[in-house]
């Protein structure tokens, strides 16, 4: 999607890691990366030198890693899909949440606070906040827990320091960015 709609979101597919922060965390990382590397998934398990080398620090005592994945920058990805959807013929309503959608004849009538849209076509883009607006739609989105920070840019001594490999990284203890501070997420 990113090269098709030529997107500025300055993506990076260095891979992402999972540290593991106790010999338990360890077993578990292990067992995911075993378990991707089964379905034919390019991960690998790595100890605490490898992660050192990647993380930039030695408080792991080894991980994960999935070379498939990558960072991003968020806003601009929203922004530049936003961009195609607008460019394709897309209408885009902001600070409009839909209350109700139905069917009137071959159109759709999506109600909000504000008042009515006519459309042939609807998208439907949600997230954990779903609520009734579509029957059984809420319960089919399975939440996923991810905790991502993004801060001006940082000096690069530091970001050379801290994420020399410029890899996205996740774990319970605090090592959750890259080193361009800005950009984080995945693919």
């Amino acid at each position: 999607m990113i090269a098709r709609h030529a997107i500025a979101c300055n993506p990076m597919r260095t891979g992402w890691l999972q540290p593991a922060f106790s010999p338990r965390t360890l077993t578990l990382t292990a067992r995911r990366a075993e378990q991707w590397a089964r379905r034919g998934a390019d991960v690998a398990v790595l100890d605490a030198a490898q992660m050192a080398e990647l993380i930039g620090s030695d408080a792991y005592l080894g991980g994960w890693l999935d070379r498939r994945a990558g960072h991003l920058q968020p806003m601009s990805y929203a922004r530049g899909l936003a961009a195609a959807a607008h460019r394709a013929g897309a209408a885009i309503y902001v600070r409009s949440p839909a209350s109700a959608l139905a069917r009137r004849g071959t159109q759709w009538r999506l109600r909000t606070p504000r008042g009515e849209v006519l459309a042939d076509t609807v998208l439907i883009g949600t997230n954990g906040y779903t609520d009734a607006l579509w029957p059984g739609l809420a319960r089919s989105v399975v939440p996923m827990v991810s905790l991502q920070a993004a801060t001006g840019p940082c000096p690069r001594n530091w970001a050379c320091a801290s994420f020399p490999k410029d890899i996205a990284c996740r774990t319970r203890a605090g090592c959750s960015g890259t080193s361009g501070a800005t950009r984080t997420g995945g693919w």
